[in-house]
């Protein structure tokens, strides 16, 4: 029996391609092999290594031509182009064809992005009519969405290991799929749903099989990276965050021995950046420093490079744990505050402590980390004056700010107070989609602080080496070219002048949809700001 395991193309403004590494398609991959041998398992990942095509707005984002009027040669650039970002769908039917398989499981992580599968779905069955099962968080929230659809016959919500090696073992005998845990499926027209149970114990799972991919295709500063977990899960239940439909809140460790002995095989493998992609690495202190420890012991002097790019918990950092992880490799801390409204995060069950943030990022700074914080911009229950708080703060700190524009996911908390009720708020449920429904703010106040973001990450940089520089002194830097040149020019404009407008081949187009007074109302309320190494900027505008 062949089984195609494969990760589709997506289509969007930007593409992260680093990011979709198909690492649950490899453990899924493993596992299935460890229990049915005699199966032959194909990886294909039809989103990465292949270039990106420029395709037409979807009609129900057309409103965003209004937002994103074309490429810019300055830093505050947003987007422009609508792309597909993968192999052509022509291509992709084309490979199953090659490659025959008996059974086709398509990987469905990200509501926006429904559209992609189910275009797949029903062309391998025009094409070959082979069975099609799914999963992912996607599949997981939205089941009987998904199922309706003639080209779906099967789901698995939730972690997929245990269901997977149970459905293939009725897929080859029997077809009893009431025996199949975590399976929706449709029989005489109806939908059923099996109960969801516990997957595998997390250190029975084996390690991802990647050798279907080309690590060539997930680099990071052109060295192969690979993903790692070294734990599933989170045990915090903000009202924002979809991991809790997978994993109920429950935290699954990884034996740190088994981590190291992944890590060794991978590094064999030519892998030199490892992603711990983990939901919440730090949260078991002691845990975490063994992890680290044995790391910095086991790699010592072999040049490798640790990151955390799903982000790191601030609350369970101190300067032990962050000592350990510049010991052990990692050079770059993402830490999420998501807002400085303490009543918000309480509202969003929210773990919340703004002093230890700040005197996180401190010692972070002291210890060489380069930090990103991130901050939520548009959450239907916050205000401007507190997105505007919290940017201020972050403005002050020697951080870079990452700016997460808000959109609802099924099954969240906030959703049950805001619920998905269309086919096209799913759509919509995207970062660069700037959707907001009867919300107290509107999407120029959201489009307004997103670029101001960029423009204070700009000033972030650093333009002056004596420590200290007052704003109007760096609006007047005679002494810049290039994008930073035309990015000053773009700030006084904004100040000074008519307002923001892009820089293309055809000159200067205004961005009417940016609203000048607004930055100019945020600017004063940062006395300071703090660049990446420590300079101070001084705000005498």
């Amino acid at each position: 029996m062949k089984i195609l395991l494969l990760q589709p193309p997506i289509q969007d403004f930007y593409d992260t391609n680093i990011r979709l590494q198909p690492m649950g398609l490899a453990y899924l991959k493993a596992t299935i092999q460890l229990h049915h041998p005699s199966t032959n398992v194909v990886i294909k990942d039809y989103h990465s290594g292949f270039s990106k095509k420029t395709i037409p707005y979807p009609s129900e984002m057309s409103y965003l031509k209004n937002f994103y009027i074309g490429r810019d040669k300055g830093p505050f650039s947003s987007f422009d182009q609508y792309y597909h970002f993968g192999a052509d769908f022509d291509y992709i039917i084309s490979d199953i064809k090659n490659i025959s398989p008996d059974l086709i499981g398509i990987s469905s992580l990200f509501s926006p992005y429904y559209q992609e599968v189910l275009t797949i779905a029903q062309l391998i069955k025009d094409h070959h009519n082979i069975p099609i099962i799914i999963g992912g968080p996607h599949a997981t929230v939205w089941p009987d969405f998904m199922l309706k659809h003639d080209a779906i016959d099967f789901v698995i919500r939730g972690e997929g290991e245990k269901a997977f090696t149970q459905f293939i073992f009725e897929f080859i005998n029997h077809k009893k799929w009431d025996n199949v845990q975590n399976l929706s499926y449709k029989q005489n027209n109806q939908i059923i749903h099996n109960p969801i149970k516990d997957n595998f114990p997390i250190d029975e799972i084996p390690f991802p099989d990647f050798k279907d991919l080309d690590s060539s295709n997930y680099e990071l500063n052109h060295q192969a990276l690979t993903f790692m977990l070294s734990s599933r899960g989170c045990p915090y239940q903000c009202d924002f965050c979809s991991i809790n439909s997978l994993y109920h809140h429950q935290f699954f460790p990884r034996d740190p021995d088994k981590i190291i002995t992944e890590m060794t095989v991978r590094y064999k493998q030519g892998y030199r950046v490892f992603d711990f992609e983990d939901d919440n690495l730090t949260y078991n202190k002691k845990r975490a420093l063994e992890l680290f420890n044995k790391i910095t012991s086991k790699f010592q002097d072999r040049n490798i490079k640790l990151v955390a790019m799903n982000g790191i918990s601030y609350l369970h950092l101190d300067l032990e744990i962050l000592s350990a992880m510049k010991n052990a490799g990692f050079d770059d801390l993402n830490l999420s505050l998501v807002s400085y409204n303490k009543e918000l995060s309480k509202l969003n069950s929210r773990p919340v402590n703004l002093e230890k943030f700040q005197a996180i990022v401190l010692q972070a700074k002291q210890l060489g980390f380069n930090i990103t914080a991130y901050q939520i911009i548009g959450h239907p229950e916050d205000s401007l004056s507190s997105m505007i708080e919290t940017l201020s703060f972050m403005a002050s700190l020697p951080v870079l700010i990452g700016a997460s524009i808000f959109y609802l996911i099924k099954d969240t908390g906030i959703e049950k107070r805001f619920p998905v009720t269309s086919v096209q708020e799913i759509k919509l449920g995207r970062l660069t989609s700037i959707y907001q429904k009867n919300y107290p703010f509107n999407q120029s106040d959201i489009f307004t602080l997103f670029i101001t973001t960029r423009i204070i990450n700009f000033l972030k940089s650093g333009f002056c080496q004596k420590g200290q520089i007052n704003l109007s002194d760096l609006l007047q830097l005679k002494s810049l070219d290039g994008r930073p040149q035309i990015g000053m020019e773009q700030l006084r404009s904004i100040i000074f002048g008519s307002g923001y407008y892009i820089h293309n081949k055809k000159g200067k187009t205004p961005v009417n949809t940016f609203n000048s007074n607004l930055f100019r109302n945020i600017l004063k309320t940062m006395p300071t700001i703090m660049a990446q190494d420590g300079q101070i900027i001084t705000n005498d505008i």
